[in-house]
């Protein structure tokens, strides 16, 4: 059983680095774009759309990490 929670962990772990990843993208890219309305607006909702699954994947990192440790 305790494969399983360190396994739960390592997804939440995966999860968590690739949306993280995303939001730190768009932040780089926000100030490479020279004051394009269009593509802030569009950067700013890619960045939206990976705040539930970064949570998601928060919550999973923790909970598979509590129970393997216990």
């Amino acid at each position: 059983m305790r494969s399983f929670w360190i396994f739960l962990h390592l997804v939440g772990m995966a999860g968590f680095l690739a949306t993280h990843g995303v939001s730190m993208y768009v932040m780089f890219q926000v100030r490479a774009v020279d004051r394009d309305r269009d593509k802030i607006f569009d950067l700013c909702l890619l960045s939206k759309r990976t705040v539930t699954p970064m949570y998601l994947s928060t919550g999973l990192l923790l909970v598979g990490g509590v129970a393997a440790g216990l």
